[in-house]
């Protein structure tokens, strides 16, 4: 497991656990068109994969588990989900802030932020 990589920009600290794709190799399209790449991915990258593109919330356990060697979580004064950029029934990032929140005893705010939406002309 990789260490945190940190994130600059307008805040005071900004995180990433770990890549999600360690490598891409593109296939070529499959019959219908669309391009195929064969992927390999971290092991949160997986974990992540699995829980947005399969609804697999059998991965959130794991996901909090990888992030307990990040210390400091349990000092915040809130942990606020950022919205995703596709609309689902189940949002992947909110499952794993209230799992979050709840082991580290952080109240999470979800719905807080609201995705700015561009009118193309």
């Amino acid at each position: 497991m990789q260490m945190p990589y940190e994130l600059t920009g307008n805040w005071k600290k900004g995180l990433a656990l770990d890549l999600h794709t360690l490598s891409s190799v593109y296939l070529g399209p499959d019959q219908f068109g669309h391009d195929q790449f064969e992927n390999t991915r971290s092991e949160i990258g997986e974990l992540v994969y699995r829980l947005k593109s399969h609804s697999d919330k059998s991965t959130v356990p794991k996901i909090i588990h990888l992030l307990k060697q990040i210390k400091g979580i349990e000092k915040f004064d809130y942990i606020i989900s950022v919205p995703s950029s596709k609309t689902r029934n189940f949002q992947p990032v909110n499952a794993i802030a209230i799992a979050l929140g709840e082991q580290r005893g952080v109240q999470v705010l979800t719905g807080f932020l609201k995705k700015k939406t561009v009118k193309k002309k």
